[in-house]
């Protein structure tokens, strides 16, 4: 264990073996799924939310990027109703990209 703080406590450094990474198959079962309940009570599953489902991709291709973009404008600008200044930013990109 003194190794390893000596060095810096990056796995293997120490001499430790360092398991290599499998690629397990998109359509191979790791376990039990998770699931939680969702709108209306349905339940969810987690793991295909984790995972990149079509939910992720929708939301990465069309909202990620601008919600991003306005909490950047809020923590740099610091408005006194931080919500209504991302609502306000995200109603005009909309309008923009709208109106392309």
């Amino acid at each position: 264990m003194a190794d390893e703080h000596e060095a810096g406590g990056v796995p293997g450094a120490s001499g430790d073996a360092v398991l290599p990474a499998r690629d397990v198959p998109a359509d191979q079962d790791v376990g039990p799924v998770l699931a939680a309940s969702g709108v209306g009570g349905e339940r969810v599953n987690i793991t295909e939310t984790v995972g990149g489902t079509a939910t992720r991709r929708y939301l990465n291709e069309h909202v990620t990027g601008v919600l991003l973009q306005g909490m950047r404008q809020i923590a740099v600008e610091k408005p006194a109703d931080p919500l209504r200044a991302l609502g306000e930013f995200l109603l005009a990109e909309s309008e923009r990209r709208r109106s392309k």
